[in-house]
């Protein structure tokens, strides 16, 4: 907001904080980082009342219309928290920490009745929706914020459910809960199937006892997963990518995957 109304003001923007600028005479400006936002619920909720005023860009060509929030809409994607709790090596959350250190608590959650009322408001405005996803890094680490969460979710939407959970946070009483209240898909990482590269590699403490319990239980609630795997990664060799398919082949139940490559 600071950079939009410097540029629209004609301002020095060099000094916003969490800006690095590279100024006329070519050295840059490197800025401290804003302070993070603890309240979450103090954050605007989307307000779909007036979609003709949107512009999209595509193509070289700037249109006055909202290709996504439209009355086509039948899924609807948001956030209940910011931050993780993990630092995985190969993931940006890693670099997050040190670079936001003394900037304010990194794990951050919405109130329940703030994500409901985010929800009923999408639900209002497209008539179509019938589905929401929980883009959170990890959904449901408090227990008694989701059992609150699934409760009122499903007297008050109603809609088919979708989030993504980490194996460590994955409990019975979770997965449980949440089928009760509408869960229909989940992701989860796994990352490799070989347990020496999550461990000393990816600094991923999850042993492969862990994944395979989080897929008994998706299996038993009737939760269809997604599993998500990193490819080409050169400090594996052929031998850890059968080891891969072979424990990948372990896992119960029919399953989706979403592969990248490192």
């Amino acid at each position: 907001m600071q950079l939009v109304e410097a540029l629209c003001n004609k301002d020095d923007y060099s000094n916003i904080p969490g800006l690095w600028v590279k100024k006329s005479d070519g050295s840059i400006a490197k800025n401290e980082m804003l302070m993070l936002t603890e309240n979450l619920d103090a954050l605007p909720l989307p307000d779909f009342r007036n979609m003709q005023s949107s512009y999209v860009i595509e193509n070289e060509k700037c249109r006055n219309e909202e290709p996504y929030y439209n009355d086509s809409l039948t899924h609807y994607n948001f956030i209940t928290a910011r931050g993780c709790p993990f630092r995985c090596d190969f993931c940006s959350n890693s670099i997050f920490y040190p670079m936001f250190k003394g900037k304010g608590r990194i794990l951050r959650q919405r109130s329940v009745d703030n994500v409901i009322k985010e929800l009923k408001n999408a639900k209002q405005h497209f008539k179509k929706l019938s589905s929401v996803s929980c883009n959170d890094e990890l959904f449901g680490l408090d227990f008694s914020w989701l059992n609150e969460f699934c409760e009122k979710y499903k007297k008050e939407i109603g809609l088919s459910f979708h989030c993504d959970m980490h194996p460590s946070y994955v409990t019975e009483e979770k997965i449980a809960a949440l089928a009760k209240m509408g869960l229909q898909t989940i992701s989860m990482g796994i990352q490799s199937g070989v347990e020496r590269t999550r461990l000393e590699v990816f600094g991923r403490n999850t042993p492969d006892s862990i994944i395979l319990n989080a897929a008994t239980l998706f299996k038993k609630y009737k939760v269809f997963p997604s599993y998500d795997l990193i490819l080409d990664n050169p400090l594996e060799n052929e031998e850890d990518v059968r080891k891969t398919l072979y424990f990948m082949l372990q896992l119960p139940g029919r399953f989706s995957l979403n592969v990248s490559v490192l």
